[in-house]
């Protein structure tokens, strides 16, 4: 699927026009981040006089052409992207059947497990990037925690191999990250027996992404 995006070229305006929350959070947050008063105040002049061309929106990446004195220039800015809505999503494929909680906040496990079973995030580890730095490059590893709730063992095992064939067959989980790696971290021993009214498996998902933008 191509998730590629491209906006128009912005005509000159005598002020920008952010007016969401969000987006003026985005802007702050870049300018706060990466730059100087001076360059601001040139990067603003530049933009309000409609000398950004263009713009490429991808996931995890913005390209624009760009107009100064000096010439022409293509400026592109590459963030993480929001890698467990990725995972809902590669879940949602792969156990169309089974409820899921926690990837967008719900709550967490469901009072009742329907016969499609059930999975949820119950939680989510991103360390502090690794640093290279000949070139400089941040490498960003995150472990989702999944928790496979089913009737029996056996379908714990078959959800949890399901999960993992479609991991196996989109290691980027829809170019979001450069490589996942699903691993079963087994049964839990406390509902193996099926008396609480459901079998809990565990999966641990950890995905890799490396860019050289410190904005990464």
């Amino acid at each position: 699927m191509n998730l590629t995006v491209l906006l128009p070229r912005v005509a000159p305006r005598a002020q920008a026009r952010v007016r969401t929350w969000w987006g003026k959070a985005w802007a702050r947050a870049l300018e706060e981040a990466a730059y100087d008063d001076g360059d601001l105040k040139a990067a603003r002049a530049i933009a309000r006089a409609g000398r950004v061309g263009s713009i490429e929106a991808r996931p995890g990446r913005l390209r624009a052409a760009v107009e100064d004195a000096s010439g022409l220039w293509s400026v592109e800015v590459e963030v993480p992207v929001l890698e467990d809505a990725a995972l809902d999503a590669l879940v949602a494929n792969a156990l169309p059947q089974a409820a899921r909680r926690g990837f967008e906040g719900e709550p967490g496990k469901p009072d009742v497990i329907t016969s499609g079973g059930a999975v949820v995030l119950l939680g989510v580890d991103a360390g502090d990037p690794e640093v290279d730095l000949n070139p400089p490059t941040y490498h960003f590893e995150t472990a989702f925690t999944l928790a496979v709730l089913a009737d029996t063992i056996e379908q714990a095992g078959t959800m949890m191999t399901a999960i993992g064939a479609a991991i196996v067959a989109d290691r980027t989980l829809g170019d979001t990250c450069d490589w996942a790696e699903g691993a079963s971290s087994g049964l839990d021993e406390e509902t193996m027996t099926g008396v609480d009214g459901y079998v809990e498996g565990r999966c641990l998902v950890t995905t890799a992404y490396s860019t050289t933008n410190p904005l990464g």
